[in-house]
């Protein structure tokens, strides 16, 4: 089975309906969304992403970063997505180049191992 590719204005038409959904929600449905913590009933260093995600489209920003900082980095590349999307000449430009990428993945893995070592030692 080959790869199925899906037409950029869908792409970004879902993208824009999960970032409304979301901020109209009220609160967040009460479902365990990380296996680990339910395994082991510790915190993963993704764990409180979604909160986060949650807090800042609600303009809950000090609340979004205690629950976990991967969440600015997450908007932070869904709206890099979006903006490709939009503007696909953008993806000449350095926004979409591979320094770009790996500065991103570079601060994420930064942020989890340095928060997660937070959360271990507090």
């Amino acid at each position: 089975m080959g790869l199925v590719l899906i037409p950029r204005r869908v792409e970004l038409g879902l993208l824009v309906v999960g970032l409304v959904t979301a901020a109209l929600m009220p609160t967040l449905p009460h479902v365990p969304l990380c296996f680990y913590h339910a395994l082991t009933g510790h915190d993963c260093p993704g764990c409180g992403t979604t909160r986060a995600v949650f807090a800042i489209l609600h303009g809950r920003f000090a609340a979004a970063a205690a629950f976990n900082l991967l969440g600015y980095l997450v908007l932070v590349v869904v709206f890099r997505r979006m903006v490709t999307l939009a503007r696909p000449e953008t993806a000449t430009s350095w926004f979409n180049s591979r320094l770009a990428d790996k500065v991103l993945l570079g601060a994420m893995i930064s942020i989890a191992v340095i928060q997660y070592a937070y959360k271990l030692l507090r």
